[in-house]
């Protein structure tokens, strides 16, 4: 597994939301295959949308989530598991 999406799933286990979206959003760069990189988004969105909740901001926390699960739903091949955790923290 790539180094910073393990950091983000460190960082998103330990509910550190703007850490794992930090992490996710470098692996999310790095990647240039169409659906792994539509997974990294996946989770960029999922972090985001928990750190958006957590300051209060509903709204922008629901628009985040269905970006996750949209971007989890095409790139689910190519990260397998690590997508589902999108899916599920969105």
């Amino acid at each position: 597994m790539d180094a910073a999406l393990a950091r983000g799933l460190v960082a998103l286990e330990a509910g550190a939301w703007f850490a794992a979206h930090e992490a996710f959003e470098d692996a999310w760069r790095a990647l240039h295959d169409g659906p792994a990189r539509l997974a990294a988004q996946a989770l960029v969105h999922a972090a985001t949308a928990r750190e958006l909740s957590r300051r209060g901001r509903p709204d922008g926390a629901r628009r985040q989530a269905g970006k996750a699960h949209a971007r989890a739903a095409l790139g689910a091949p190519a990260l397998g598991p690590v997508t589902d955790v999108a899916a599920t923290v969105a």
